[in-house]
């Protein structure tokens, strides 16, 4: 998500690059005031002194400025990078009136992205730019651009979610928001299940009931796109989390009405969700406790769940598959099982 500032400062190193016959310092463009001690650290230097005998710290230069009116130039493509493969940003000759010529990173796709969309010149972009960064990485942002566009809609989502009411009493069935994330709250369900798949040298999984503890707000990360059925949403969203707490969030929507039916029609959706399984990067324990958060008021719920996790013992992207054997602590019971299969149908027998 872009951010930008209305100021920015330019830390200037001692390095220098040559670009047609002329010097320019390496810089560091800094959007917000918490990279200043980076950019400083980048940028410094230390000169031999003579009479002391030793080598000083020399504080770099910094020069703080309006973010507009900046001209940027294509510099030099990216060279290697130490460790194989290139560098993924590409150095840019940048120019303003009042202030020292400098040249600057500029990550390699935000930089395509402009480009694309950009007036040039002999190398040199017509439009005036400005700087903004996504995701801790910089791009030189052409006004007018594409890039300007979602740059002007991410900074106006910003001042909405900063100037709206948050609230912490969570409604389940509705989606609540930060910035970045957004979860649907399903409700409180007491964690029954701790599935340890720590011991690699073991090379087992640990799965321990237990009936005691409090309960927690239980959540599934989806995507914000109102347009696309839930059942999308559900899917191609993030993963399941119990929370310790509802925490102070902007309430976003209610897609699931907190009515009579509301359980019944959450415990549908999870079971479609377990049955229908596509998503490679979440593994079989994942659904295993997403399927037990419901067994303090319903284990038949949860027995129904667990037949369908069986089906990923035979895909290899699944890491559940590997282990060698798998351990049960339910009570009194203590089992070691050989198969995932095995592993199952006893927790079905159990619960």
């Amino acid at each position: 998500m872009w951010k930008t500032a209305d100021k920015v400062k330019i830390v200037y190193s001692a390095s220098k690059y040559t670009y047609k016959g002329s010097k320019y310092p390496q810089a560091y463009v800094v959007t917000n005031k918490s990279q200043l001690d980076t950019a400083i650290r980048w940028a410094g230097s230390s000169i031999y002194d003579p009479v002391a005998k030793k080598y000083i710290s020399v504080t770099p230069k910094i020069i703080e400025t309006d973010n507009k009116g900046f001209t940027l130039t294509l510099g030099y493509a990216p060279g290697g990078a130490c460790c194989g493969g290139k560098l993924s940003f590409c150095n840019c000759v940048i120019e303003k009136e009042g202030i020292d010529t400098f040249i600057v990173g500029i990550n390699t796709e935000f930089l395509i992205d402009m480009l694309l969309d950009a007036t040039m010149t002999k190398g040199t972009v017509q439009e005036e730019i400005i700087f903004a960064k996504d995701n801790g990485n910089l791009g030189a942002i052409a006004i007018g651009s594409k890039q300007y566009q979602e740059l002007m809609a991410d900074e106006a989502k910003r001042a909405e979610v900063a100037s709206s009411k948050k609230t912490k009493n969570w409604i389940p069935g509705s989606v609540y928001s930060t910035l970045t994330q957004h979860d649907l709250y399903i409700g409180d369900f007491r964690d029954v299940v701790k599935i340890d798949t720590s011991d690699w040298r073991l090379n087992s999984l640990r799965f321990t009931f237990n009936e005691e503890g409090p309960k927690k707000p239980f959540t599934k990360g989806i995507y914000p796109d109102v347009t696309s059925p839930l059942e999308e949403r559900i899917y191609e969203g993030l993963g399941w989390t119990n929370l310790q707490s509802c925490p102070s969030r902007m309430f976003t929507e209610e897609i699931i009405p907190y009515d009579a039916n509301y359980n019944e029609k959450i415990k549908e959706l999870v079971l479609k969700y377990i049955s229908d399984y596509k998503n490679n990067y979440l593994s079989a324990t994942t659904l295993i406790e997403v399927a037990f958060r419901f067994y303090d008021n319903d284990p038949e719920f949860t027995k129904k769940c667990l037949p369908y996790v069986i089906k990923l013992v035979n895909e290899p992207s699944k890491y559940i598959s590997t282990y060698k054997y798998y351990e049960i602590n339910w009570g009194s019971t203590h089992v070691t099982l050989n198969t995932w299969e095995e592993f199952i149908n006893k927790l079905i027998e159990l619960c």
